[in-house]
């Protein structure tokens, strides 16, 4: 994780990793700005399926990005306190909170990868 500063009033959103070098700038006046955590590049993890359909469940304690690549899926589904809703997509992300789920149905299996979104 890397602390960035920003603007006590937006310190409460996300930053997207590409604004960093902009907030950067703001270091000038540090007494004006509060710090927040966002989440690095390093930060990814590989999710290994383990069979069709595979369920992951979101225990980091953060949103997580999982992004579902490759392989042949045929759904994509977000869980949450057990009931299961379909993305309408086979590929590509899905924010998640913590305790939620990512429900992935596949004949090949696919790569899946999360990052925190803090």
């Amino acid at each position: 994780m890397t602390q960035v500063p920003v603007l006590d009033s937006v310190a409460s959103k996300t930053i997207l990793m590409e604004q960093i070098d902009a907030l950067f700038c703001v270091t000038k006046y540090p007494a004006r700005y509060s710090y927040v955590t966002v989440a690095s590049p390093t930060d990814t993890f590989t999710i290994t399926p383990t069979g069709s359909p595979f369920i992951y469940t979101n225990q980091t304690g953060a949103k997580l990005d999982v992004k579902v690549q490759g392989g042949t899926v045929s759904k994509i589904e977000h869980g949450r306190k057990g009931a299961f809703v379909d993305t309408g997509e086979t590929q590509g992300p899905v924010l998640i909170a913590s305790a939620d789920q990512v429900r992935v149905t596949y004949s090949v299996v696919p790569t899946i990868t999360a990052f925190p979104v803090i």
